[in-house]
């Protein structure tokens, strides 16, 4: 928690910077921050990097739209603050100008391949409008998942994720959509689809073992994997359909087997 003097000094010195920095595009932004003498690990905690966003929103609302050099500079720039501290504000103008600050977010997104810069920019500035407006938006994750950039493909399993928990009618469809890509799944994107289908498993069971009864008698050894490794509880009839593929001739399906078959009799021991 920021004290209180600190508070101030901090609205002080951002206050300071928009009127004698940013006219002069002066945009080094860590003038504001960088003598905050608490440390999470050895980086600026992110309420002090959301506080010193949040005062800059408010304090260029008018003129938001003037400033895209700064949030150019922040994003290439300023490192991780400097990122952070664009997807807030990126976030909070999104709702006024959806169409330009919608393509700042895509050419930002397109600059990146660093996974933690992707996550920031789509959690702070995308989930919150897919979780309002899926219909809208889920086209938007759809698009990158056939991107063929693995982290960008990634990040967006792990959105579809909270976007199902916050909407979880969603949850089926999505679902569907990602079973189409199974069969052709990379080793890497594989253990990604097993963490949708074990997150899946804990908000919706029936949807969950529908799915193990719909590929109960699939050979397919991407899919059984998937599946195998999205275990998150069980019952009799997951049970059984993972006893049956202990029995495959396929020695990558049956190891999947085997090894989901160890873990769901540690899980049923437990109960």
């Amino acid at each position: 928690m920021i004290s209180l003097d600190w508070k101030e000094r901090l609205i002080k010195d951002t206050d300071d910077f928009i009127q004698n920095k940013l006219p002069n595009k002066d945009y080094h932004i860590g003038i504001i921050y960088n003598s905050y003498p608490v440390r999470a690990g050895h980086n600026i905690p992110h309420e002090v990097l959301s506080l010193v966003a949040k005062e800059i929103s408010t304090k260029i609302a008018k003129e938001h739209s003037e400033h895209i050099d700064f949030y150019d500079y922040l994003w290439y720039s300023g490192g991780d603050n400097g990122k952070f501290i664009t997807s807030t504000i990126i976030a909070k103008f999104i709702k006024k100008d959806n169409d330009l600050y919608f393509e700042k977010m895509t050419e930002y997104l397109n600059s990146s391949t660093d996974a933690s810069d992707i996550s920031t920019l789509l959690d702070r500035v995308f989930l919150p409008i897919l979780k309002k407006n899926p219909d809208k938006y889920l086209h938007h994750v759809y698009s990158w998942l056939n991107s063929n950039k693995l982290t960008l493909e990634q990040v967006s399993i792990k959105l579809l994720i909270k976007m199902c928990k916050a909407n979880k009618e969603y949850a089926k469809p999505v679902l569907k959509h990602l079973e189409n890509k199974w069969m052709y799944a990379s080793a890497e994107m594989i253990k990604i689809y097993s963490q949708f289908v074990k997150e899946l498993g804990k908000f919706d069971q029936e949807l969950f073992v529908e799915t193990f009864e719909y590929y109960a008698n699939s050979h397919d050894p991407n899919v059984v994997e998937i599946l195998t490794g999205g275990t998150s509880f069980c019952n009799e009839r997951i049970y059984e359909i993972v006893e049956e593929w202990t029995k495959s001739g396929n020695a990558r399906l049956k190891k999947s087997a085997l090894n989901c078959r160890k873990l769901l009799k540690r899980k049923m021991k437990r109960k």
